[in-house]
């Protein structure tokens, strides 16, 4: 099995790299080329209809590049999660909107707080979820109502608990 780069592209760049099969000529058997790149083509390969791909790299793009972010259970005490994570967002370089989501404060390091995601102005592309587990599925459903772009949970005490939050775990999967 030969391995060659693609013409055009960077010899660091790993995740285009083209392999090459050939069997023997006796076998009269056509190069295979794999390319290890996902194809965001529809399931039934139509190239025409791209609708399907544009949206699958808008809700990536949501989720790695936001523009807009929630701190759900946001905090003041950078201490613990709740806080830590909108402290690092506003004073490491985040250049985006980040909006602190808790129903008990009217204000969170220095920004408004808003009791519900679905109460932020102009919609979220990012949920960041540090809550007691018990209260990340009803989240989930705020978010999913307010048509969020993707969420990362911190909560722990799901599976790692066993029984019924591991149950709960599923559901959210």
């Amino acid at each position: 099995m030969d391995t060659y780069l693609d013409p055009g592209l960077r010899r660091d760049d790993g995740l285009n790299v083209v392999q090459k099969t050939a069997r023997s000529e006796s076998d009269k058997a056509p190069i295979n080329d794999c390319n290890p790149r996902p194809s965001l083509l529809p399931q039934d390969g139509d190239p025409s209809d791209m609708t399907t791909a544009t949206s699958q790299s808008a809700d990536i793009a949501r989720l790695l590049s936001p523009g807009r972010i929630a701190v759900v259970g946001a905090s003041d005490d950078i201490v613990r999660i709740r806080g830590r994570v909108m402290h690092l967002l506003l004073k490491r370089g985040y250049t985006g909107e980040v909006f602190p989501v808790t129903p008990s404060r009217a204000e969170v390091q220095g920004l408004k707080a808003y009791p519900r995601v679905g109460d932020v102005p102009g919609g979220v592309d990012l949920a960041l979820v540090a809550v007691p587990a018990g209260l990340v599925l009803g989240v989930l459903e705020d978010c999913a109502a307010a048509k969020v772009g993707a969420a990362v949970i911190f909560s722990s005490g799901f599976a790692e608990e066993g029984g019924e939050m591991a149950e709960v775990q599923a559901e959210m999967v």
